[in-house]
This record gives C-alpha cells, sequence and structure tokens, in this order.
C-alpha cells in the first residue's frame, strides 16, 4: 500500500511540474489579450478613418485605413473579407481625393 501511495505521490508531483512548465510556455491569457489590444487597435483605426473621410479629410482617413489593414492583416490574414473591405475604403479615399483636388482646379 505505501509502495502504490509513494507512486502515486511521484505521479502527481510529474503532472503538476509538467502542467506549470506548459502554462509557462504557452500562456493562453496573453495570446487572447494580445488579439483583444489588436482587435480593439483595429477598430479604432478604422473608425478613425470613416471619422476623417466624413469630415472630408481624405489623405488623413488614407493614412487610418492602412494602418487598420495592417493590423488585421495580422490577425484575420490576407484572405479573410473584412481586409478586402478595407482595401475599398482605401481606394474610395484616395478616388475622393483626386475628385476633389480635380474639382479645385477646374473651378
Amino acid at each position: 500500500m505505501k509502495k502504490i501511495l509513494k507512486i502515486l505521490g511521484w505521479f502527481a508531483l510529474v503532472y503538476v511540474t509538467i502542467a506549470i512548465v506548459v502554462s509557462i510556455i504557452f500562456p493562453v491569457s496573453d495570446i487572447d489579450e494580445t488579439n483583444d489590444e489588436l482587435i480593439q487597435k483595429s477598430e479604432y483605426l478604422y473608425h478613425q478613418g470613416v471619422e476623417n473621410y466624413n469630415q472630408e479629410k481624405y489623405e488623413a482617413s488614407i493614412g487610418f485605413f492602412q494602418q487598420s489593414l495592417e493590423v488585421s492583416q495580422k490577425l484575420l490574414g490576407k484572405e479573410h473579407e473584412n481586409i478586402a473591405t478595407l482595401y475599398n475604403n482605401i481606394v474610395s479615399s484616395f478616388t475622393t481625393l483626386w475628385h476633389s483636388n480635380f474639382i479645385k482646379k477646374i473651378a
């Protein structure tokens, strides 16, 4: 009986040690927290881009959309549908900027 308890004690010690080492090497909370921070950053940059676009600050909106694109690609990959939306917003901002500059020149 004492041998069984001794073996179980060693087994428990090894199990706990492995669990601690794994939690140190792969900290789940750090990964989730980093993704949450990146998501918040991407959303903030996107909304700043929209706000600047609505205020007719097209050059600034392009910068915000490009920054949001970079962060979003890290999170979602290059093939995600939200990436296409950000490219569309950048192109729309460039197009509107070009049109507004063209109108100013001919006016």
